[in-house]
C-alpha cells in the first residue's frame, strides 16, 4: 500500500525535448517523437526562429500521444508575437524577452 501511495504522489517531470526539436528536421523529429510515446509528459523550451517554429509547436501540441501531455514556450519580442497571436493561443505559450 505504502508504494502505491508514493506512487500517487510523486510529480511528473516533463522530458525536455528542445535540443531534438531545435536539430532536428520535421522527419527526424517526427520519428523521435515516436520513441518517446511512452513519456507520459514532453516539454519544448525555444528562442522564436521564425513564425512556423511556432506553427510547428502548435501542431506539436495539438497531436500528442494518447495519455500524452504536451507543452510548449517560445521566447519572443512582442513584435514577433504579434506576427501570428492566433498560434500562440492555441497552447504555445509566449515567454516575452527585450
Amino acid at each position: 500500500m505504502e508504494k502505491f501511495e508514493n506512487k500517487i504522489n510523486q510529480e511528473i517531470t516533463p522530458k525536455d525535448i528542445s535540443h531534438e526539436f531545435e536539430i532536428m528536421d520535421e522527419l527526424e523529429f517526427a520519428r523521435f517523437l515516436r520513441t518517446v510515446r511512452d513519456k507520459q509528459e514532453l516539454s519544448i523550451i525555444t528562442d522564436f526562429n521564425n513564425i512556423n517554429t511556432v506553427r510547428k509547436l502548435k501542431a506539436f501540441v495539438d497531436v500528442p500521444s494518447p495519455n500524452q501531455r504536451r507543452f510548449a514556450i517560445v521566447k519572443a519580442t512582442r513584435e514577433q508575437y504579434e506576427q501570428d497571436v492566433n498560434a500562440f493561443q492555441s497552447g504555445v505559450k509566449w515567454e516575452e524577452v527585450n
